[in-house]
């Protein structure tokens, strides 16, 4: 069973998120913590532009 929460605001994106999606491909996984760390960002949405960029430079493109 897998639930999708679709929000506009940040806040609460950075208290429910476990995962960083770009077209419809999962990117990394973990808390909002856990993101920002791996993205190296200081915000959730600066780590959500940062997802797809971190993937690309892991598969070489």
């Amino acid at each position: 069973m897998s639930v999708l929460v679709a929000t506009a605001y940040m806040e609460e994106a950075d208290a429910l998120t476990g995962w960083c999606m770009n077209a419809g491909e999962v990117l990394a996984t973990g808390s909002a913590a856990e993101l920002k760390a791996q993205t190296g960002s200081q915000t959730l949405e600066q780590a959500f532009i940062a997802c797809p960029e971190a993937q690309r430079q892991r598969i070489g493109r």
